[in-house]
């Protein structure tokens, strides 16, 4: 055995002893509710009952106040501060028990009930590291009793321990909730905003609007917005077959692909690309900086994104519509975000083709039509929705990195 084996990397000063080796049934055992069957449950009524499908969610079944104290009574309960997992369909999701009236679907849902050498805050981070006996390798999305009891762990000797671990991680894990918590508020208010700075069904005027600015909007065709200077302002991709995966290489044009599309940003993950020459011979389906580029394919069908600066031309997919927009007459991010919006997005959808997957035409959708103020409160409503896009994107990065420090810590401090 290797000397540091069971020594984690990163720890608190005052503790320098080995870790120990065990199994998690070495602690405790697995327990579970009592069975609760269907002409039990309801869909309204006392006590909310979790089954897989809405662990850690929203209950869509309940059982009555009659049923869930003579079951709390007789059968296995889980104490405040166990961890709950899920043992079938996406295998090792937790919840921590925090005391409220709820019952959970047997065998499915279980816990360790444990000899109180394990501290439960300690045993949850643990959970998001652990590989499960019996798992690897296997296409059998099921974790049995025997599996959990013959996972190994290994733990602090002492059980302090344990206990400044789950005390760190669940401050860690307050300020992720805090942060992801913001960027729903966020979004909750730009979604509220869309609604009110843009004209609703059967509207030609916005309910909301910055000072200064009256009047109906004009409505418009969504090709009516290109730059009618540029032949190819505009244009679909390429046909399928003048652009097939023999064509891709390592280096040259970058092509788009739907991958990059993401509904108001631009995904700069997936990277493909074609010769200079082959680009050249599809010089009409080539598209460039600030150019908005629409899917026409789901999901969802017709989003937008701006291109950015990351190269000096791209070439579109067969999947992708170019949009290059007249700024002399309309701004851009307002363009983007109207069609973004779900308004624009309903008419998409109301106008697609297809049953498993929605697609749209080129023609189909430059026939589109929408309401748009003119040149200067469009700059203004652009601007604010581009300022709020900014403010989510940076939130986002927060969440981010916090989720890196948190795995990297997990992986530091456990062994």
């Amino acid at each position: 055995m290797e000397t540091n084996k069971l020594v984690p990397k990163r720890r608190f000063k005052e503790f320098e002893k080995k870790w120990t080796e065990g199994n998690l049934g070495d602690f405790g055992t697995v327990e579970m509710n009592k069975r609760i069957f269907k002409w039990q449950t309801s869909i309204v009524g006392d006590v909310p009952f979790y089954k897989i499908g809405t662990f850690g969610q929203k209950a869509n079944a309940f059982i009555s106040y009659d049923i869930f104290n003579e079951y709390k009574l007789k059968y296995p309960y889980p104490n405040i501060g166990d961890i709950l997992i899920s043992a079938s369909g996406s295998i090792g999701r937790t919840v921590e028990y925090n005391g409220e009236d709820a019952y959970f679907q047997d065998s499915n849902i279980v816990w360790l009930k444990h000899n109180g050498k394990l501290n439960n805050l300690f045993l949850k981070q643990f959970y998001k590291i652990i590989k499960w006996n019996g798992l690897e390798g296997s296409t059998i999305q099921r974790l049995y009793n025997k599996d959990i009891l013959e996972t190994n762990i290994n733990i602090p000797r002492t059980y302090k321990e344990q206990q400044k671990i789950g005390e760190f991680f669940k401050i860690l894990d307050e300020r992720i909730t805090i942060q992801e918590r913001k960027i729903v508020k966020v979004k909750a208010l730009k979604s509220a905003y869309l609604t009110d700075m843009f004209p609703q069904e059967g509207e030609v005027e916005p309910r909301r609007r910055f000072n200064g600015f009256e009047g109906k909007w004009q409505e418009k065709s969504l090709k009516d917005f290109r730059d009618e200077s540029d032949a190819y302002s505009y244009t679909g991709g390429p046909f399928g077959s003048d652009l097939k995966t023999d064509d891709y290489t390592k280096t040259g044009t970058r092509i788009i692909q739907l991958q990059n599309i993401g509904d108001g940003y631009f995904s700069n993950e997936y990277k493909i690309y074609t010769s200079k020459e082959k680009a050249a011979s599809l010089s009409s389906n080539l598209i460039f900086p600030e150019d908005i580029i629409i899917a026409k394919m789901a999901e969802p069908l017709a989003r937008a994104a701006i291109l950015p600066y990351h190269e000096e031309k791209y070439l579109m997919a067969s999947d992708g519509i170019r949009l290059k927009v007249d700024k002399n007459k309309f701004d851009n991010y307002f363009i983007l975000t109207l069609i973004n919006h779900d308004n624009f997005r309903t008419k998409a959808i109301e106008n697609s083709t297809g049953t498993t997957r929605k697609r749209i035409g080129l023609v189909t959708l430059g026939n589109l039509s929408s309401y748009v103020p003119e040149l200067e409160e469009q700059q203004k409503i652009g601007e604010f929705f581009k300022n709020l896009n900014a403010q989510i994107t940076t939130e986002e990065k927060k969440l981010e990195k916090l989720k890196k420090v948190k795995e990297a810590y997990l992986e530091e401090m456990f062994v």
